[in-house]
């Protein structure tokens, strides 16, 4: 994009970073071994979000920004429980862990909703440079 963009257009990038999703849960490990595990088998970059100031300023770009975007439930809303129970089913399927700990995993979510302790954080991001 930057080589076809014209001398002090802009370039802009927006993206995920599935190496900072925070959740509470009670079982950390089985947790991290969840997460951790799904992104590094499904995102060829599972950390893409914040490399992208430095992919603009390698393609020559100038004074360039990062803005992030945090996306927070403390209730469990419908995308957020989907998103929970995709990554549940594909943990079970990498072999990461077996079904019994994907429902026990997500029916400790269910216990910290009903308790008003429950938190899920992604960060998205943008990136804007401008071609000298």
């Amino acid at each position: 994009m930057a080589r076809v963009t014209r001398p002090g257009g802009r370039v802009a990038l927006q993206d995920q970073d599935f190496g900072v999703i925070a959740v509470t849960h009670p079982d950390r490990a089985l947790t991290d071994r969840i997460m951790r595990g799904v992104a590094a088998r499904i995102y060829a970059e599972p950390w893409s979000g914040r490399r992208l100031p430095g992919l603009l300023l390698d393609a020559g770009l100038e004074r360039v920004r990062l803005l992030t975007d945090v996306y927070q439930d403390t209730t469990l809303e419908p995308f957020s429980k989907s998103f929970l129970e995709r990554r549940a089913a594909n943990a079970v399927r990498f072999g990461l862990v077996d079904a019994a700990a994907a429902q026990r995993w997500l029916d400790g979510f269910t216990a910290l909703v009903a308790r008003g302790r429950f938190v899920l954080t992604m960060n998205y991001y943008g990136a804007v440079g401008v071609r000298p």
